[in-house]
């Protein structure tokens, strides 16, 4: 059975596996950009024979979210794996881009502690597929996987909040994700994103609930 989470990059389809959403026919970029396809996982409803995903084309406006058959994909990377990949031996084609420096300072905070975290986004998709899509303007997406036995550690992490601001940090849980920005807040009720859309919830009632999946 397929385990795919939020953010996971999938490959091996090609268009007579992909379930348009939002558009009656294909996009004529989609012919521009090489098959066998890669798509990100994105928040929707799942059953058991689709996964619901974004395909990007050569620019940001180019965008087409769909679903595909979990059947026909091939290969998975997740944000954990795209980190490991970044440091074991991608370091060096990154050391001129802008987040390179991001990355290194963020990296060394968050690697004081137990909980899993991955690259996301341009940057974590580039990393994967070797396809170059990031640019001077690209930002450092980061998820964070909560993991409830480690959630005093999870705490200590709010002590170090400064150091993350203008990042974007989704902290990942069995119920949803979080922007680690609105936890900064004093606010209790921040917006959670779920695979039924975007709720409001008070996140203290959740913490003693959340698990990695």
């Amino acid at each position: 059975m397929l385990d795919v989470r939020p953010h996971d990059l999938v490959f091996g389809f090609g268009l007579e596996d992909i379930s348009l959403c939002e558009m009656s026919s294909f996009p004529s970029w989609i012919h521009e950009i090489a098959s066998p396809y890669w798509g990100v996982v994105r928040r929707d409803a799942v059953n058991d024979v689709e996964v619901p995903i974004g395909i990007r084309g050569k620019t940001k406006n180019e965008r087409l979210p769909c679903s595909i058959l979990k059947r026909s994909v091939k290969r998975i990377v997740t944000p954990i794996e795209a980190k490991v990949q970044f440091f074991m031996d991608l370091e060096k084609m990154f050391s001129h881009h802008i987040v390179f420096s991001q990355l290194r300072s963020i990296s060394e905070v968050l690697e004081k502690y137990p909980f899993q975290w991955g690259i996301g986004g341009s940057l974590g998709f580039q990393i994967a597929t070797e396809i170059p899509v990031t640019d001077s303007q690209s930002d450092l997406d980061l998820i964070i996987y909560f993991q409830r036995e480690f959630l005093r550690e999870f705490f200590s992490l709010k002590k170090e909040m400064s150091l993350f601001r203008g990042l974007d940090i989704q902290v990942q849980t069995l119920y949803g994700a979080f922007s680690l920005k609105e936890w900064e807040s004093e606010e209790v009720a921040i917006l959670f994103k779920t695979n039924e859309g975007p709720k409001i919830q008070n996140i203290l009632e959740h913490f003693r609930e959340f698990e990695i999946k």
